[in-house]
């Protein structure tokens, strides 16, 4: 015989829960907290990074019951040296010097283990922690592009142009790229210095990492078109001469189609031609924005 067990609804409790480190749950007899489930222990992401910008850090708490919940805008952030970084309240480290620092996370008595942050030295030349980026703008040494830097130049119209990385200015970005490169002599370039050299295409991806990475606090770098990158060179001329970027025998790509082939530029005399997009030339990347 089969019977069928019917319990007043008045007589279940109504469970509701939030994941902090406990439990809150509303029943019929009122509210409390259970101690069934606690916050165990926080994990920090990433836990090693280095970077040249602001860098988010985000925590992951992990409770008794097996659950996790998101809580970073809940700990309590922690640098070990604030004159390096130091934190907001979302996990949001802003640097004022190089070096390195222990990142912590901590909430209800539990503390991650530290995460390792590594700040490298501006990679805009001429600029200092603590600078706006416009003061580093037409940095007139001749040597400095050649080390893990990447200058900047303002023409008649204040637009910024990025000169030609070195190989250690990328990897100072994090940034790979399988192109070939140059090395500069010294006369059209800066002496020793290993400059990358780009097809159009890498060209074009090379200036949207930049904008991806916010260089130099800006979102929006892109290829210059011819008439830019002429601009650029009637406002400041030989940019080596003046400005200490690499001109040597290669030009610089433009975004101006010329028939299958893109205009490129020699920031050396301001001279114009036609180069096949597989070809190798410099990149430079316009920021139109200010």
């Amino acid at each position: 015989m089969r019977f069928n067990l019917v319990v007043p609804a008045v007589l279940l409790p109504l469970f509701t829960a939030c994941k902090d480190d406990n439990i809150t749950y509303t029943s019929g007899s009122g509210t409390g907290t259970s101690s069934s489930s606690t916050l165990a222990h926080i994990d920090v992401t990433p836990s090693s990074v280095t970077a040249f910008t602001n860098q988010s850090f985000k925590a992951v708490g992990r409770y008794s019951d097996g659950t996790e919940a998101d809580i970073t805008n809940d700990v309590s952030w922690s640098s070990s040296n604030s004159a390096v970084a130091d934190l907001d309240s979302n996990g949001l480290a802003t640097f004022s010097n190089a070096g390195t620092v222990n990142i912590t996370a901590s909430l209800s008595g539990v503390t991650s283990s530290a995460s390792s942050l590594t700040v490298v030295a501006s990679v805009v030349c001429g600029h200092t922690f603590g600078s706006a980026y416009s003061s580093s703008v037409n940095n007139s040494d001749n040597t400095i592009a050649s080390g893990a830097c990447l200058k900047i130049a303002q023409d008649s119209s204040n637009n910024w142009f990025t000169s030609a990385p070195s190989l250690a200015a990328v990897d100072a970005l994090d940034i790979t790229f399988l192109s070939e490169s140059e090395i500069g002599d010294g006369v059209s370039g800066p002496s020793g210095g290993r400059f990358m050299l780009f097809n159009w295409f890498d060209s074009r991806e090379w200036c949207e990492k930049l904008a991806s990475i916010s260089f130099a606090g800006r979102t929006d770098w892109a290829v210059a078109t011819n008439t830019q990158l002429s601009g650029l060179f009637t406002a400041l001329g030989n940019m080596y001469t003046g400005y200490g970027w690499p001109v040597g025998n290669y030009s610089y790509w433009s975004a101006t189609a010329s028939g299958s082939n893109y205009d490129s530029i020699s920031l050396l005399d301001g001279s114009s031609a036609p180069n096949g997009p597989v070809a190798t030339s410099y990149s430079s990347c316009i920021s139109t924005s200010t």
